[in-house]
């Protein structure tokens, strides 16, 4: 399966380009095999790969130094939280979420050229924001978008947070609603 870049910044000479897979580009079966350049992955996203045949394509790359499990740093995570909430996904990500976009974050820091392989809208809406290269298989965003948090029940607004699900006046599930969005580049 080929994967179309979506997100292509102008090369930059002398980087070496990387992958950075979260579960979905071993699920959607993009062969690590026979995929260009390195690729990587955190423990959390390893950790999330079910089924027999996609955990088997998982162990088989990583025997043959394909693909390689790191975490990331701590103040990379802090950076990936940061924007997450910027946008206001940040409760839509799940930690093997934030885990490989702060692991872009470091690659990049490591003067290489890594792409983040992802289906996830609202992982592709973050690495948009933090100027990542992003790829994907199958589905692409058009739009970045910021999100913001309300209660349905009495209308108060609120930043996004993990910890912030319900109402603390009323105890309402909050839900979320886009309140700025913006065309991206080359898409109409």
């Amino acid at each position: 399966m080929k994967v179309k870049c979506l997100r292509v910044r102008r090369a930059v000479a002398g980087k070496r380009r990387v992958f950075v897979f979260d579960a979905s580009g071993f699920i959607t079966g993009l062969d690590s095999l026979l995929h260009e350049g390195e690729i990587y992955t955190t423990p959390e996203v390893a950790e999330e790969l079910r089924g027999a045949e996609v955990k088997r394509r998982c162990e088989t790359a990583l025997s043959l130094g394909r693909v390689k499990i790191e975490s990331p740093e701590p103040e990379h995570l802090e950076a990936a939280r940061k924007a997450a909430a910027s946008t206001g996904d940040l409760f839509k990500l799940s930690k093997a979420d934030l885990s490989i976009l702060a692991l872009t974050v470091m690659l990049e820091g490591r003067g290489l050229r890594p792409t983040l392989v992802s289906e996830d809208y609202a992982v592709q809406n973050v690495a948009e924001h933090l100027n990542l290269n992003y790829s994907s298989a199958v589905g692409r965003i058009r739009l970045e978008v910021k999100w913001a948090v309300y209660c349905p029940s009495c209308g108060r607004s609120f930043q996004p947070s993990l910890e912030l699900q319900t109402c603390p006046v009323c105890g309402e599930k909050l839900k979320r609603k886009a309140w700025k969005r913006r065309r991206l580049k080359g898409e109409t």
